[in-house]
């Protein structure tokens, strides 16, 4: 058994700073509703429960060999101080957190622990923005470490080993355990979700329950985690949490006052348990003394990357925090397990920090080989089991193929639980793996949202790659970012050609531009191949099943006419185009307001709807742009040359009406050919911007808070099939920022949708309640309006301004 204060574990690691360097991601209090919707919906579908508390004992916390409890404090009366019930959920905790730390000289509740109470050192006790956990578990020596850090920091998250969420009274818990006389089927059928006719009490549950999902999230990406165990309260009644990359598995509830038993033999095997039991990831470790490789390293090859008024100090410490250093060992992929074929890479600050919890869970560095002492990108990932084959095996494919753009394999394998004192060949059992699938089959499991839970299993994986650059989002200019993305479809086309393999989640997240010597700008790397696929001879993926970025998928594979559709490669060049757009909108010099761009964002590459039959759907925004350019032509690029390429890359796409009697732009899109040697002439004949990079602002606060009181999430699983499929990252901002006190909530109205007889157009799931309009709002409104009238040819529309708070109606066909 390892001890509790155990120095092997990795404590507050840091987050991926946002693009001020002032702030990390994470729990911004402006958008928390959302936040907490999009995890709730993320969640439940993979929610297992009712497990028996015994048996959520005996499958996670095994008794140890020896189970001595000399040191256990007794049981009785141990909870009695508890109320039932209360007003507060300060009612339940305070006293609770006593009762957890009762201990005498030589016995406690909870050996080598400690209960602390972050609620109380909330600053703003009554914004519902700005939630602590209710109840942290401490190692003794890390609870010194939370208490002196600064109050802007979440250190709680960061060396948390357990928490518990309280809600006052009983009534107030999300689920709802079967009739114990139920018979096995009618157990299967039971709905462990709790459904209230008060749909304002329904959605509180619900909100309270994303909040706690929210905290779980926070301590795995500021710790390195397998698995955290939680509590939730619902007065004195007590449920038992366990939670991974795979989702939830949820005890049944008891009460804590009247079985103290069950409640304080969890707390002894927790507390008895090893470190990688509790969690933890002991593959990492600290290491000082190399600290200074690591920063000259980076140092380095920072230079070598940096632009034109770029800061290299700035640069080094998006990827390196001083006396945060860590090794991670990777074992090669099905290679015996000795140290020969283990190397170890450094790494410290993550560029991409994982801010949901069900699904990969990636983590991205700029790491240091110590073998080579080079500078590479190790991706720490949970990769899907289910997929034909791992992503470090298709890059050695690609490469030996002759497949352009695509980054190089440096190692690459599953993460064991440990290495073994022997060399041998690893099993399956030895590899860190998400464990709920194993009890999603179980007797006692029951519905959730009248669906039977299907768990996939997830498989801890690490990839270390040669290519090492920035993201997209970093685009100087208009030259860099037509010659980077005609980079990647370069990629795209070879993979294609010569693997006949589509990549399948074409985004602004998988494309890094790389500065090469002797180039005038940097070149665009296709990455994250992980769920690329094959195509048959008709050109349909030969892996069912949709995924990608929901933001940059194509409107056909978002639309509810096509949900069983397979991914063709003209899904991927439609994302490119999206990715193109999107850049050029956010780091391109135009003439949108903030309020504008913001709508265009939101209603073209954000919107979704949950179908009845329960997948997520949308891409009515990008249809009517492919129809009538109904979001593009409201801007106005300050390169023209760009502006020529979009327009005619858009109509190679989906030529406008005027332009389909002559058939200039016919058949340009069925085949990649004729946007390769468009795309290829146009840079070879064409002077483009080089250093025009403008960043424009979104106007966080509005879209939010909108999305919350309107529709579904973005960030809920765009997937059929009750597969999860992708990557679906969500625009966050930093968890220190200060609350704006005078933020009004806006509603955001869906985009519309027009289109000719032969498109099909998804159906508006809800309407958008009737808002208050301020006389600009109104004169916007009558200026689109006319715009409308005149056609989608008439240039009035380029400069047309729409409002976020108008409500349009479109006739569909």
């Amino acid at each position: 058994m390892s001890s509790p204060t155990s120095s092997r574990c990795v404590y507050d690691i840091p987050m991926t700073l946002d693009a001020t360097l002032s702030h990390t991601n994470g729990l911004d209090p402006h958008f928390t509703t959302s936040r907490n919707k999009r995890h709730f919906l993320d969640c439940k579908e993979y929610i297992v429960g009712p497990i028996p508390p015994s048996d959520f004992l005996d499958f996670f916390l095994p008794p140890t060999t020896t189970n001595d409890k000399a040191r256990f404090t007794s049981t009785k009366n141990a909870f009695a101080s508890i109320p039932r019930s209360a007003e507060t959920a300060a009612d339940i905790y305070e006293p609770l957190s006593i009762a957890l730390n009762k201990k005498s000289k030589q016995k406690s509740r909870c050996p080598g622990f400690t209960f602390d109470t972050p609620a109380t050192r909330n600053r703003h006790t009554r914004r519902r923005g700005c939630p602590k956990p209710h109840i942290c578990c401490y190692t003794q020596e890390n609870l010194k470490h939370v208490v002196s850090s600064d109050r802007h920091h979440s250190a709680e998250f960061g060396y948390l080993e357990l928490l518990v969420q309280v809600r006052p009274d009983p009534s107030q818990d999300l689920f709802v355990d079967p009739d114990i006389s139920l018979d096995h089927a009618s157990r299967r059928n039971h709905q462990f979700l709790a459904t209230h006719s008060n749909k304002a009490l329904k959605q509180e549950l619900e909100d309270a329950f994303g909040q706690h999902i929210a905290h779980v999230v926070e301590a795995f990406a500021r710790q390195y985690r397998l698995s955290l165990f939680t509590i939730a309260m619902s007065g004195s009644c007590a449920r038992l949490l366990h939670w991974d990359r795979a989702g939830c598995v949820v005890s049944e509830s008891f009460d804590i006052r009247e079985q103290p038993d069950l409640f304080c033999e969890f707390l002894w095997r927790f507390s008895q348990t090893s470190s990688s039991v509790r969690g933890h990831d002991l593959t990492v470790k600290l290491a000082p003394s190399e600290e200074t490789l690591f920063r000259d390293a980076i140092t380095e090859y920072a230079r070598s990357q940096l632009g034109q008024d770029e800061d290299l100090e700035s640069m080094v410490r998006r990827h390196y925090k001083a006396g945060h250093v860590v090794a991670i060992e990777v074992l090669h992929y099905r290679f015996t397990a000795t140290m020969e074929n283990t190397r170890r890479f450094l790494v410290s600050r993550p560029t991409v920090s994982p801010l949901a919890l069900y699904g990969s869970g990636t983590r991205g560095y700029w790491a240091v080989d110590t073998m080579t002492q080079q500078v590479v990108f190790l991706k720490d990932t949970w990769r899907r089991t289910d997929l034909a084959e791992v992503e470090g095996e298709t890059l050695r494919r690609l490469s030996d193929l002759g497949v352009r753009n695509v980054p190089s394999l440096v190692w690459h394998g599953d993460v064991p639980i440990s290495l073994p004192d022997k060399p041998r060949k690893l099993k399956a059992k030895d590899i860190q793996t998400t464990r709920h699938d194993l009890l999603a089959s179980e007797s006692w499991a029951c519905q959730v949202d009248e669906q039977e839970v299907h768990v996939p299993k997830r498989r801890h994986y690490r990839l270390v790659m040669g290519t090492v650059g920035q993201t997209i989002k970093t685009v100087r200019g208009t030259d860099e970012l037509l010659h980077s993305t005609y980079d990647v479809y370069t990629a795209m086309r070879d993979a294609l050609q010569k693997d006949s393999r589509i990549h399948r989640d074409i985004s602004v997240g998988n494309i890094i531009l790389v500065q090469e010597p002797d180039s005038p700008v940097r070149k665009g790397y296709l990455i994250d191949w992980e769920m690329s696929c094959r195509i048959d001879e008709s050109g349909d993926a030969c892996e069912s099943g949709r995924v990608g970025t929901w933001d940059f998928m194509s409107y056909r594979l978002l639309d509810v006419m096509h949900r069983n559709a397979k991914h063709r490669f003209q899904d991927d060049m439609e994302s490119l185009l999206y990715v193109v757009l999107y850049s050029a909108l956010l780091w391109q010099p135009h003439n949108l307001s903030k309020a504008n761009l913001t709508f265009i964002i939101s209603g073209m590459f954000e919107y979704g709807y949950k179908h009845p039959l329960g997948a997520m759907h949308g891409g009515s925004g990008k249809l009517s742009n492919a129809v009538h350019r109904q979001y593009t032509l409201m801007v106005q690029f300050g390169s023209d040359t760009f502006r020529e390429w979009l327009l005619t890359v858009l109509n190679y796409h989906s030529p406008l009406p005027m332009y389909e009697e002559s058939g200039e732009y016919k058949d340009k899109w069925s085949t990649p050919e004729p946007l390769d040697t468009y795309w290829a002439t146009f840079l070879q004949t064409n002077v483009l911007e080089s250093n025009n990079r403008v960043v424009h602002t979104l106007d966080k606060s509005d879209y939010y808070e909108s999305i919350s009181a309107s529709t579904p999430s973005r960030g809920s699983s765009p997937h059929v099939s009750g597969k999860a499929l992708g990557k679906r990252p969500m625009r966050e901002a930093p968890d220190e920022a200060p609350v704006r006190r005078n933020s009004r909530r806006r509603a955001f109205t869906p985009p519309p949708v027009a289109g000719p007889s032969n498109r099909a157009a998804p159906s508006r799931s809800h309407s958008t309640p009737p808002l208050r309009r301020s006389s600009r709002i109104q004169e916007q409104k009558g200026r689109v309006q006319q715009a409308d009238t005149k056609g989608v040819g008439d240039q009035t529309l380029r400069r047309r301004g729409p409002s976020k708070r108008k409500t349009r109606t479109t006739s569909r066909k």
